[in-house]
């Protein structure tokens, strides 16, 4: 981390995964990213500065993040992550599928009084869950009965074992070994993950802003490709989720990083898109020329903004703070044309 808050502007550095991981590249503060662009870039200056630090992390983003480690550093999400278990897990089922009852297996806290309502005890409305759990602990024992399972002790032996690890929802780990599946089980997507390197953090310089980015996957054809997990990789439909989530724009960035690093141009620009949902479709994207020239136009008016914004210690709101006229969307602007069109008839 040194050698990087030393790099001169003219100067650049580049890590494998194995010298520099994905949490000490995000710490690193004195290079801006494609993330932060973007948003000082679709929102407006004060809301990148002032935002508070959204320290929870959604359940998409973190499933995202374990897809990618997976994918890319499998060994990095054995070390990283811990399948927590799912209710389905200790369901059991006949030959036919159907859920065999099991008046035993405490899944709740409803569920624990109506086993204490069953077996003839009162007094149970009001107790707080300790209370209840020992109260059912204790009815079983008197009457013998010894297979009692108790969710919480599940859950609680889980994260026992668990330790550092952060917990997935067995759901969302399994979903994402059936994705890895598909991706290394078809010859058609092998050579965007073989032969390569994995997230390579780049430190460098572009249009005189200290800039990173960290690259998903570096192929031995030299393309450049960024792995996207989404609710529907349909052409139409990721195009436009494409352009809503700044990707035009923090893919010119990477090539960039990319240029710098390596001393030429990617031999292709890529998006791979793996929907979140069975069968796991996969599709391959190249930006096309169009689609860089508006990433890279984003690019260098987000550049330019920030390092205004930098230099005067100004960060305005939406608008630079000026008075914003609120006028129709287009939609509804044509829709009611001939209201002002008939005003300027009358005129």
């Amino acid at each position: 981390m040194s050698d990087i808050k030393s790099l001169k502007d003219d100067e650049v550095l580049f890590f494998t995964n194995n010298d520099l991981s994905n949490e000490d590249y995000h710490a690193e503060t004195d290079h801006m990213n494609g993330s932060g662009l973007w948003e000082l870039f679709s929102t407006c200056p004060a809301n990148w500065k002032f935002a508070e630090e959204k320290k929870k992390q959604s359940r998409a983003l973190v499933f995202g993040t374990a897809a990618h480690a997976n994918h890319l550093e499998p060994e990095l999400f054995a070390r990283e992550y811990f399948r927590m278990p799912e209710k389905e897990d200790f369901i059991k089922r006949d030959d036919n599928g159907d859920i065999i009852p099991q008046p035993n297996f405490i899944t709740s806290l409803e569920a624990a009084k109506e086993f204490l309502k069953e077996h003839g005890v009162a007094g149970y409305s009001k107790m707080k869950e300790p209370e209840l759990i020992e109260t059912v602990t204790n009815t079983a024992a008197a009457l013998g009965i010894t297979d009692v399972v108790f969710w919480h002790d599940i859950v609680k032996k889980a994260n026992e074992e668990r330790g550092d690890r952060e917990g997935i929802r067995g759901q969302d780990y399994d979903i994402i070994q059936e994705m890895r599946a598909v991706l290394f089980n078809n010859e058609s997507f092998k050579e965007y993950f073989v032969d390569g390197m994995s997230e390579v953090s780049i430190f460098f310089s572009y249009q005189g802003l200290r800039c990173k980015v960290r690259l998903d996957w570096i192929s031995k054809f030299a393309d450049m490709v960024d792995y996207k997990t989404t609710d529907t990789a349909n052409p139409e439909r990721f195009m436009r989720k494409c352009f809503d989530l700044g990707y035009p724009l923090k893919m010119a960035l990477q090539r960039e990083g990319f240029k710098a690093a390596f001393g030429q141009k990617p031999r292709r620009t890529m998006l791979l898109a793996q929907e979140k949902s069975s069968p796991f479709v996969v599709a391959p994207f190249a930006l096309s020329n169009k689609t860089l020239m508006i990433g890279y136009a984003q690019l260098r008016e987000a550049i330019a903004t920030f390092k205004w914004c930098r230099d005067n210690d100004t960060w305005p709101t939406y608008g630079g703070g000026s008075v914003i006229d609120l006028d129709p969307p287009y939609y509804l602007e044509n829709a009611f044309r001939h209201l002002w069109e008939d005003v300027k008839t009358k005129k």
